[in-house]
């Protein structure tokens, strides 16, 4: 690792003070007495700086060093430094006109989503008391509907939002295009919606970026107040490109819970407790809209029982269809309830394993304390051909597979919101 310190002293071990954050090693002196972080990050504790202001956390952003391969780039190409464990994070203030080109750096030829998280200062709890997921459901009852809305499922569904989200040309979050794949994805979930009274949207604006946020609400007829959420992220980036055509990262995720949806809608069916589909922007830049929604939900009282996150889903590199299931920033009950879903209802070939590089929008909630899960595809033989503009369908396009995530989450919604008929 090459490294520019700019004249900061940085202690590399106990507590660095450099700046608005510290770090606390676990397992060290004073790590016990610590109530409040900004980032479990592994072993450390990212934490605010006693005296810090909301404005020295304006750009400031953590990246996750624990990837050997990152010596080809050096720490000033991003910004001000100002925390540094070596092989381990980063903290660095970038400023807005190298945001760009710091995040193509690090999305050049790994799968790096999440390597890059905007720290905007609010602190949450060290110790994270994780509610259980309870299903409405239990996992033990067959839900018998399930058979047949698995064979609804249309693998040219899923392609034809795929395309159409391609054909947008980028969708990163800066350009002046950035909001036309959110006015796409609110148009094309009305259409799907029809009458559906009990069917709502909401855009949310993310200040500093273009692109919006969308939540689509089916309303939970028996606990309205209790909340699953599925999410994806919608934006895509490209290095060294004003094409980002984002085909498995992650118009996949995106067209997977659009085709849940759609299923839904079209065969009646509604909820005991309340389903959000939401679509982030901006989680190449840092886990933007996931972070601020997960932030607002929480602040505001409102009771999230469990998140899924689908975030690429449409490559394999084997004949055979896969689900995997990510084992780090998740929860491990609610993996394991994943797991016997699978088990239950599908034939597909699914695995979990830790994701050693980046993250995606679930940690937002992990972070907050919310029951997630993370299904996406083999977090060790990944499409290669993400973050470029050679992210088309013609580099990935396993509808099939995509189709197998798609019924993951219908099986889910069905346990823990609570499937019934509709009126």
């Amino acid at each position: 690792m090459r490294i520019a310190l700019s004249g900061i002293a940085l202690l590399l071990s106990g507590l660095a003070q450099a700046g608005p954050v510290e770090f606390v090693q676990r397992g060290t002196v004073g790590q016990e007495s610590i109530e409040k972080v900004l980032l479990n990050a592994g072993p450390y504790l990212i934490t605010r700086a006693v005296g810090a202001t909301d404005a020295e956390f304006k750009d400031l952003y953590w990246l996750n060093l624990e990837d050997s391969r990152y010596d080809r780039f050096t720490l000033e190409q991003f910004g001000r430094v100002e925390l540094y464990v070596a092989e381990a994070f980063a903290v660095v203030s970038i400023a807005p006109d190298d945001l760009l080109t710091s995040a193509e750096i690090l999305h050049e030829d790994r799968w790096a989503c999440g390597q890059l998280i905007r720290l905007f200062g609010d602190e949450v709890p060290a110790q994270l008391a994780l509610n259980k997921a309870v299903p409405i459901i239990p996992l033990t009852e067959k839900v018998v509907v399930l058979n047949s809305l698995h064979a609804e499922v249309s693998t040219d569904a899923i392609r034809a939002t795929v395309e159409a989200m391609v054909a947008l040309g980028t969708r990163y979050s800066k350009s002046s295009r950035a909001a036309d794949v959110t006015e796409y994805l609110l148009a094309r979930y009305k259409e799907i919606a029809g009458d559906r009274s009990d069917v709502t949207f909401e855009k949310i604006a993310h200040a500093g970026y273009n692109q919006p946020s969308l939540i689509v609400r089916i309303l939970g007829q028996k606990r309205p107040g209790e909340i699953i959420v599925l999410g994806s992220h919608i934006d895509s980036i490209a290095r060294g490109s004003e094409l980002a055509p984002g085909a498995d990262d992650n118009a996949s995720g995106t067209a997977s819970q659009m085709e849940v949806f759609r299923t839904i809608i079209n065969r009646g069916l509604s909820f005991d407790r309340t389903v959000e589909i939401h679509g982030y922007a901006a989680e190449e830049l840092g886990l933007i809209g996931s972070q601020e929604i997960a932030k607002r939900y929480v602040s505001n009282g409102k009771k999230v029982i469990a998140m899924v996150q689908n975030d690429m889903n449409m490559y394999k590199a084997t004949p055979e269809d896969q689900i995997w299931l990510i084992t780090n920033d998740s929860d491990p009950q609610l993996t394991l309830d994943m797991e016997q879903l699978l088990r239950s209802y599908q034939t597909v070939v699914f695995n979990k394993n830790k994701l050693t590089a980046g993250t995606s929008d679930h940690r937002s909630w992990n972070r907050q304390g919310i029951p997630v899960a993370f299904p996406t595809e083999n977090p060790n033989n990944f499409n290669r051909k993400i973050h470029t503009a050679d992210d088309v369908i013609a580099q990935s396009g396993a509808f099939t597979q995509s189709a197998e995530f798609v019924k993951l989450s219908l099986s889910f919604l069905a346990h823990f919101a609570g499937l019934v008929a509709s009126n």
